[in-house]
C-alpha cells in the first residue's frame, strides 16, 4: 500500500521493514537499446515474475531458494516499454531477488541491486551493497570532488591490477621422503597414535602373495625402491594375469565386448572366456613386444576377425544366435569421445595437440542453468583449445559436456569397466539440433568449399569419402545431389544453407556413426 521511488533505478527488496510476509511490486519503463531479441534471468528466494509490456516472461516459484535462476526471451523494439517485476516474501527463509538481462550488443547486465560480487540484495549473507552505479551517477555530490578524484584513481589501479595478474607456481602436495622410509604399523581404530604389528610390504595371498625383493638403495638415490619394486612385479613375464586383463580390454575396446565379458574380473568370479587360447597367445605376444599396446592394436585391426562383416547368415545365426565365438563383427556405434573426435576430424577443426590442463568446450546457458551456481567451475577456452581431443575435455561430475553425457559418457563417481550402449531421444535431438553439431556442420560445407571447389557433385563426393572413408559410388552422389537441390527449390535455403544441411545430414548417418 506504500508508493515510493527507487533512487538508483534497481529492482531493490532491501527497504523491506519486515523480514517476512510481505510483497513488492516494481512498475517503470526499459530503455531498449536496438530491435532484438533480448535474454532476462529472473532468480528468487521466493516466488517473483517478470513481465514486459503487458507480457509475462519469466515466472519463479522460489522452492529451491537463489541459485535456480528461470530464464525468458522477449523481441523488443527500440525504444522504452513497461516493465514490471512482482516479488512475493514468504513467513520463512531468506530473502532474495536478482534480475539480469542481455541483448544485442551488451553482455549480461543487472537489473537488480546487487552486492559488489553480483549476489541479491537482502539475502542476508552480511556482504557490502554495491553503489558503483550509484557513485558514477552521484560521486562528486556525494563523495565531495577531492575524494570521488581519489576514489576513481584507485578504482583504475585495481582495474590494472586484476589485469595483470600474477600466475600461480604449482603446489608441492607430495613428496619423496627419502630412500629409508620409516616403519608402518596397523593403526587401530585408524587411530596414528595406537599403533598394532608392524606390517611390511608384500604381495595380495590371492594373486600370488609372497615378498618383493627391494636391493638396497644405491648411494645418493632419493626413494626407497618400493614403488619400482610393485611395478616390476606387475609387469613381470611370469604375472600372465596382467597381460591377460590388458589385452582382453584392449580387444573389447575395438569389438565392444572382451573374451572374457567380465573385465573388471578376470578370475575364478568373474566370465569365462570363450577363446581363452586366443587369450593367452594374446597375453604371450604383448609380452613379448614389450608390454607396447600399439603393435597389439594393429595387429587386431588387421585380422580377418576385425574385418569381418556384420551380416549374419542362417547357419552361423542357428548355432551360435548372440555371437559369442566372434563369427561375425558386432556392429558397435561409436563412444562417446570417439564421436565427438571423429566428428572434429571430418569437419579438420581437430587440434591434434598434446598435453596440458584440461579445457572447456562451450555449454549453452541452458544446461548450466541446472547448476545451483549456474557456470560455476566450468572455464572459458579459446576456439583453438574447444577442438582438442576429447581426453583432455575437463571432467565436472555434476556438469558434463552434453553430446557426451547423451552418448553414454562414463559414470565418474564409480569405476567403469564397460559403457552400456542406450538409445534415447536427446541422442538425436542433440545431432540434429545441438549448437556443436550445426557449428561443425557450417565448418564441414567450409571445407568442401576449399577443397572440392564450387561444384556441388565434387562437394557431395568429397562430403561422403571423408566421413565414411570410401569412395562414394553414383547412387548416394545423386541422393546427396538431389537432397541439397530439393532444399534450395522446396524449402527457399541458399547454397550455402543447403549444403549446411547437407554436411549435418552425412554426421548423422548411421554409417558415421557406427562401426559396420
Amino acid at each position: 500500500e506504500t508508493v515510493a521511488k527507487l533512487e538508483q533505478g534497481f529492482f531493490d527488496i532491501s527497504p523491506a521493514t519486515r523480514e517476512f510476509s510481505f510483497g513488492f511490486v516494481f512498475v517503470g519503463t526499459l530503455k531498449v537499446p536496438a530491435d532484438g531479441e533480448y535474454r532476462f534471468e529472473l532468480d528468487s528466494d521466493d516466488g517473483s515474475r517478470l513481465t514486459i509490456d503487458g507480457k509475462m516472461i519469466v515466472e519463479h516459484d522460489g522452492i529451491h531458494g537463489t541459485g535456480s535462476p528461470k530464464l525468458g526471451k522477449a523481441t523488443l523494439k527500440q525504444g522504452r516499454v513497461p516493465i514490471r517485476v512482482d516479488y512475493f516474501q514468504g513467513p520463512t527463509g531468506a530473502k532474495g531477488l536478482l534480475v539480469k538481462w542481455s541483448g544485442p550488443g551488451f553482455e549480461q547486465r543487472y537489473l537488480s541491486a546487487t552486492t559488489e560480487e553480483g549476489e541479491p540484495i537482502g539475502n542476508r549473507r552480511g556482504k557490502k551493497r554495491d553503489f558503483t552505479q550509484l557513485i558514477k551517477q552521484r560521486g562528486p555530490q556525494l563523495l565531495g570532488q577531492a575524494k570521488y578524484e581519489e576514489y576513481e584513481s584507485l578504482t583504475k589501479q585495481l582495474e590494472e591490477l586484476k589485469r595483470n595478474k600474477v600466475e600461480a607456481d604449482y603446489a608441492l602436495c607430495v613428496t619423496e621422503i627419502g630412500p629409508n622410509p620409516p616403519d608402518t604399523f596397523v593403526l587401530k581404530r585408524g587411530n596414528p597414535q595406537s599403533q598394532g604389528d608392524k606390517v611390511v610390504p608384500a604381495f595380495q595371498s590371492v594373486i600370488g602373495g609372497g615378498l618383493p625383493t627391494i636391493p638396497q638403495p644405491l648411494p645418493g638415490a632419493k626413494s626407497s625402491g618400493r614403488r619400482l619394486a610393485l611395478a616390476n612385479w606387475i609387469a613381470s613375464p611370469d604375472n600372465r594375469l596382467t597381460a591377460r586383463v590388458m589385452v582382453n580390454r584392449m580387444w573389447q575396446h575395438h569389438f565392444g565386448r572382451g573374451i572374457v565379458r567380465s573385465p573388471n574380473n578376470v578370475g575364478l568370479l568373474g566370465d569365462s572366456p570363450t577363446h581363452p587360447e586366443l587369450l593367452d597367445w594374446l597375453a604371450a605376444r604383448f609380452i613379448a613386444e614389450g608390454w607396447r599396446m600399439k603393435p597389439l592394436h594393429k595387429l587386431i585391426v588387421m585380422s580377418s576377425t576385425y574385418r569381418m562383416s556384420s551380416q549374419g547368415n542362417k547357419s552361423a545365426l542357428a548355432k551360435d544366435p548372440l555371437n559369442q565365438l566372434f563369427w561375425r563383427f558386432d556392429m558397435r556405434r561409436l563412444g562417446a569421445e570417439e564421436l565427438r573426435d571423429s566428428i572434429l576430424a571430418v569437419t579438420g577443426q581437430l587440434n591434434a595437440k598434446m598435453f596440458g590442463p584440461g579445457v572447456y568446450p562451450e555449454i549453452s546457458d541452458e544446461v548450466k542453468a541446472g547448476q545451483s551456481n549456474p557456470g560455476s567451475g566450468w572455464g572459458n577456452s579459446s576456439l583453438e583449445d574447444r577442438s582438442r581431443r576429447s581426453v583432455y575435455i575437463h571432467v565436472k561430475r555434476s556438469l558434463v559436456f552434453p553430446l557426451l553425457s547423451d552418448f553414454d559418457f562414463a559414470d565418474t563417481d564409480t569405476s567403469c569397466a564397460a559403457r552400456f550402449a542406450t538409445t534415447q531421444p536427446t541422442q538425436a535431438l542433440g545431432m540434429l539440433n545441438g549448437k556443436f553439431l550445426n557449428d561443425q556442420a557450417a565448418e564441414f560445407a567450409k571445407r568442401l568449399r576449399k577443397e572440392a571447389g564450387d561444384k556441388p557433385e565434387a562437394q557431395v563426393a568429397l562430403a561422403f569419402r571423408l566421413a565414411l572413408s570410401h569412395e562414394p559410388d553414383k547412387t548416394l552422389v545423386q541422393r546427396g545431389l538431389k537432397l541439397i537441390d530439393a532444399l534450395q527449390t522446396k524449402h527457399g535455403q541458399t547454397a550455402e544453407q543447403a549444403l549446411n544441411q547437407f554436411c549435418l545430414m552425412v554426421l548423422n548417418l548411421n554409417e558415421f556413426v557406427y562401426l559396420d
